[in-house]
C-alpha cells in the first residue's frame, strides 16, 4: 500500500491553483489538520479490537491491519502542503467505516458475555440509556427541525418550508442562488438540501458540492465561479448581487429574512425568503 501510495504521488499530475483551493476546503483528509480528540477516534478503535480480539481473533486482527494499513497510508501522503493530492482524494482513512464496525460488533459481544449476561434489565438500562444518549444529541444537532416527521404533515424547518414553497411556485427550469455557506451558516438549515427538496438548479455550494469537485476536479472551475459569485451574498446591496448573478444565468435567490432588498419575494417566513431577481 505505501508503495502504491508513492508510485501515485510521484506520477500525478500538476495540480492548478483553484483545485488545491479546493482540496484544502476537505479538511478531513489530512490527519494533521484534525483536533486531538479526532486523531483519537484513529487510535482507539485499534486499541479496543485488541483488548476484545479472543473473541474473534480473525475479525480483531483483520480490523487492526485496515485500519494500521490505511492510517500509515495517510500519514504518509495526506498533506495539506503535498505537491500533489492525489492520495488524499482516494481518502484511505474512509477504510475506518470497516474498523468502527468491527469494534462495535465485538465490543457488544464483549458486554453480551462479561457484563449484560442474560440479564433483561441489564440490557434494557443499556439500550434505553445508548438511545437518550443518542436522541438528546440528535435533537441538539438539528434543534430547528422536528425529531419525528409524519407523513402528510407541513414541513417543521422553516428551511424546509421555503424549498417546497420553491418547487411548487417557481419554473422547473429556474436556476437558484443561495448563499456559498448557507447550509453551515444558515441559522436553524439543519443541513437541509436545497435541491433535493426544491428539485430545482441551484449554483454550486461551498461545503457540499465543494465534496464534489474535490474528487472530480473537473467540476473546479464551476464550483470556484458559483461559490465565488455567492460569498457574501446575504449582506451584498441589490446592484452587487445583481452584478454577480446575472451572467450566470441565475433568476431567484433564497435569502435570510433579515437580508435588506428591494427585490419582489413571493415568500417569506421569519428566518428566509424566495426572491426573484429582476
Amino acid at each position: 500500500a505505501l508503495a502504491t501510495g508513492a508510485v501515485l504521488q510521484a506520477k500525478a499530475p500538476a495540480e492548478s491553483a483553484a483545485y488545491v483551493q479546493v482540496a484544502l476546503t476537505r479538511y478531513y483528509w489530512f490527519p494533521g489538520a484534525w483536533q486531538w480528540y479526532e486523531q483519537l477516534g484513529l487510535i482507539a478503535p485499534l486499541l479496543v479490537l485488541w483488548l476484545v480480539r479472543r473473541l474473534s481473533p480473525l475479525l480483531a486482527q483483520t480490523g487492526i491491519a485496515l485500519g494500521g494499513i490505511s492510517l500509515a497510508v495517510a500519514l504518509a501522503f495526506s498533506h495539506e502542503g503535498d505537491a500533489t493530492h492525489l492520495v488524499a482524494r482516494l481518502q484511505p482513512l474512509r477504510a475506518y467505516q470497516v474498523v468502527y464496525e468491527l469494534m462495535i460488533l465485538l465490543l457488544g459481544a464483549w458486554l453480551g458475555e462479561r457484563v449484560l449476561q442474560a440479564r433483561a434489565w441489564r440490557w434494557a438500562v443499556l439500550l434505553v440509556g445508548m438511545g437518550g444518549v443518542m436522541g438528546w444529541a440528535q435533537r441538539e444537532t438539528f434543534a430547528h427541525t422536528p425529531h419525528l416527521e409524519w407523513p402528510g404533515t407541513p414541513p417543521g424547518n422553516a428551511w424546509q418550508q421555503a424549498f417546497v414553497w420553491a418547487r411548487e411556485h417557481t419554473p422547473k427550469d429556474a436556476l437558484f442562488a443561495l448563499d456559498a455557506h448557507y447550509i453551515t451558516r444558515g441559522r436553524g438549515e439543519d443541513a437541509q438540501c436545497f435541491r433535493a427538496i426544491a428539485e430545482r438548479s441551484a449554483l454550486p455550494d461551498y461545503s457540499k458540492d465543494g465534496g464534489e469537485a474535490s474528487i472530480t476536479p473537473d467540476l473546479t472551475e464551476a464550483w470556484l465561479t458559483g461559490v465565488t459569485a455567492q460569498t457574501g451574498l446575504e449582506k451584498e446591496p441589490d446592484a452587487e448581487r445583481e452584478r454577480r448573478l446575472r451572467p450566470l444565468g441565475v433568476s431567484w435567490a433564497v435569502l435570510e429574512t433579515a437580508s435588506a432588498t428591494a427585490w419582489s419575494c413571493p415568500y417569506a417566513n421569519g428566518t428566509v425568503k424566495v426572491c426573484r431577481i429582476p
